[in-house]
């Protein structure tokens, strides 16, 4: 930077250069796209269609998928948009005000299912997804993406489609590990909006299971490719807990949140299921259900048969 003014005249055009390289910096900092992912691009309509191959475990890796928790949601022009802790099981400053909100909304109107309060909570609560990697065999918008590895975000009705592919409902249907190169089978992602949400429920796997390519050497590049699970959720992609009540305070313009005390916070279960929406939800509860069946189950079912 210039010391002088008659230095800041001779060089100010040179400097529009420099300035606009550190403001396209800066734009795209927070906002710039992860090309790890993939996702279906709609037309506008709101319906789009792919083929797609989930992959096995990385190498080194155990699960060929993680779960992760998000919280999404504004007042105002104040936005708060992080990992919710409660995926690597540490306390979540947003789920317990949400648990305070229903249990005063409990007390005040326990018949009212509208109550105010209830309504913050369904807006704020944590949203559920799951990533696996995934090979692109026929993307129809984008064909530059077909024979490529991808992360892939998913929320619980996309899920819901593995776990019946891995434990069909009936006798005479095929039990298949959708996480398999030799005996998986393709995947047809079909979105289409309803309810003005994207919905996937005419997705389905392909009837026969077949190998994903048609030699090992291929095969073997594919896995090669492939990103590391573990890593999405790491500690260090949440943020502490001090840190996310100075956010949420911030956002909701309240001081007094996040010092309640951190005893134990009986609350109900708030069951709400939306397949409509994008990433399904669930709404959260500081103390999980010690013997609820995880995504991990049914990854480990499958293996031990």
């Amino acid at each position: 930077m210039s010391d002088d003014f008659i230095s800041l005249k001779r060089n100010s055009k040179n400097l529009l250069s420099e300035f606009s390289e550190q403001a396209k910096k800066l734009n795209v900092s927070s906002y710039e796209k992860d090309e790890r992912y993939w996702s279906l691009t709609p037309d506008k309509l709101g319906n789009g269609r792919a083929t797609i191959r989930f992959l096995p475990p990385s190498k080194g890796e155990n699960t060929p998928f993680v779960k992760l928790f998000t919280h999404g949601f504004n007042n105002g022009s104040s936005w708060y948009i992080e990992n919710c802790p409660t995926t690597v099981n540490l306390p979540c400053p947003v789920c317990e005000n949400n648990s305070e909100l229903w249990n005063q909304a409990e007390k005040e109107q326990p018949e009212f299912d509208k109550h105010p309060l209830k309504e913050v909570v369904r807006k704020r609560k944590r949203k559920l997804s799951y990533v696996s990697n995934i090979y692109v065999v026929k993307d129809d918008t984008n064909p530059e993406n077909n024979g490529k590895v991808f992360l892939f975000k998913y929320g619980k009705q996309i899920f819901n489609k593995i776990s019946s592919a891995m434990n069909p409902q009936y006798e005479d249907e095929q039990k298949i590990n959708p996480f398999d190169f030799w005996e998986g089978a393709n995947f047809v992602l079909k979105q289409k909006l309803k309810d003005k949400y994207p919905n996937f429920e005419d997705s389905a796997f392909a009837t026969k299971t077949s190998p994903i390519l048609d030699n090992d050497e291929g095969i073997k590049e594919i896995w090669q490719k492939q990103h590391k699970l573990s890593e999405i959720v790491a500690h260090n992609q949440f943020k502490s807990y001090e840190d996310l009540t100075k956010s949420l305070k911030r956002v909701l313009k309240d001081e007094t949140v996040g010092k309640s005390s951190k005893a134990e916070n009986k609350s109900a279960k708030i069951d709400v299921d939306d397949d409509s929406v994008p990433f399904d939800v669930e709404v959260p509860s500081r103390k999980e259900t010690v013997n609820k069946k995880t995504p991990e189950d049914f990854f480990n079912d499958l293996m031990e048969d």
